[in-house]
């Protein structure tokens, strides 16, 4: 009698940013969350959800508009509820693969919290994440930490070591500074042990580094520090499991370079001479972006040119984080 064959089930999941909608638009910008789900394959072993910002749907007074994240709440627990569903009437292996953006970032830690009781073996959690901020101050988190109230999208999302299904998370943060009075901290959660992470600073400021323009059929990045997001949330993500079409949209050939592409390489090598000024961007739990002049611009780029695993190093790079003492 033979063994059965166990079957995987794909599902991929991406939450815009506060403001950002799952509408694709025939002409105008696109975020990439909306871009990835519209071109990724849905059948009967693979699906795809696509959540709108948190900020564009909210009818909870509790928000003042987007000021605050009631509704993100709501929206992960929706999307928690489809995700059961399909593991419930099914008995095949699970694969989730999460990518988000900015408060999408913070939905996609909280994700996993709601999903954290399911046993590895059932659900692998596979996380991409850029600039996740949860819009909080850094001295009302420490104080709500210190406390225990646990009242702040941070505090809720700070501590993730529990979800041992986490099997793989890449996280990139921008380098460029916003004003402090807009709140846009990034955080970097606490993960499980098992949880292979690359954890990473990538160029720009919030929203830019992830910029795109649809015309047509065809999509192309608004800055070169975007074209180096995409690519690597694609590889990401495709490494995991999860499909594209590239036939539903005519993305620029740049947007989706193999890895060992010169163009991509060439591109980093520019965007790393470009980086010429001192900079200081502060996160949450105690840490910092720094960005200065360096051999290489982070440390994909050091990958890029075959620097040995053992070797890489945060001292010859431009954009790094750092623990505050």
């Amino acid at each position: 009698m033979q063994d059965e064959v166990t079957m995987t089930k794909i599902i991929s999941v991406y939450f815009n940013g506060t403001n950002d909608r799952n509408d694709v638009p025939e002409k105008g910008r696109i975020s990439l969350a909306t871009l990835l789900a519209h071109i990724t394959i849905n059948d009967v072993n693979n699906y795809s959800f696509c959540v709108n910002g948190c900020g564009v749907e909210s009818r909870d007074i509790r928000d003042l508009g987007v000021v605050f994240g009631f509704h993100l709440q709501k929206q992960v627990l929706k999307i928690a509820k489809e995700i059961k569903d399909i593991i419930d009437e099914s008995e095949d292996d699970i694969v989730l693969n999460i990518y988000g953006f900015s408060r999408g970032g913070i939905a996609a830690f909280s994700l996993c919290k709601e999903l954290k009781q399911i046993a590895p073996e059932r659900l692998t959690i596979n996380v991409a994440t850029v600039d996740p901020v949860p819009v909080n101050f850094i001295v009302s988190v420490c104080g709500d930490m210190f406390f225990g109230t646990k009242s702040t999208l941070s505090a809720a999302v700070a501590d993730l070591t529990t979800c041992n299904n986490i099997a793989n998370m890449l996280a990139l943060f921008a380098n460029r500074p916003l004003p402090d009075i807009y709140g846009f901290a990034p955080l970097l959660p606490a993960l499980p042990t098992t949880c292979h992470s690359e954890i990473d600073v990538t160029p720009g400021r919030h929203e830019s580094a992830v910029s795109f323009y649809k015309e047509g059929n065809s999509v192309r990045a608004l800055n070169n520090e975007s074209v180096l997001v995409c690519n690597r949330v694609i590889e990401f993500m495709k490494q995991w499991g999860t499909v594209y079409d590239f036939e539903r949209l005519q993305l620029d050939d740049i947007l989706v370079c193999p890895s060992d592409s010169p163009q991509l390489l060439d591109l980093y090598e520019e965007l790393a001479r470009q980086t010429v000024n001192d900079e200081v961007r502060s996160m949450h739990f105690s840490k910092t972006i720094f960005t200065t002049p360096g051999k290489y611009l982070n440390r994909y780029h050091q990958r890029l040119c075959n620097v040995q695993e053992e070797d890489i190093r945060g001292e010859d790079c431009a954009l790094t984080i750092q623990n505050r003492n």
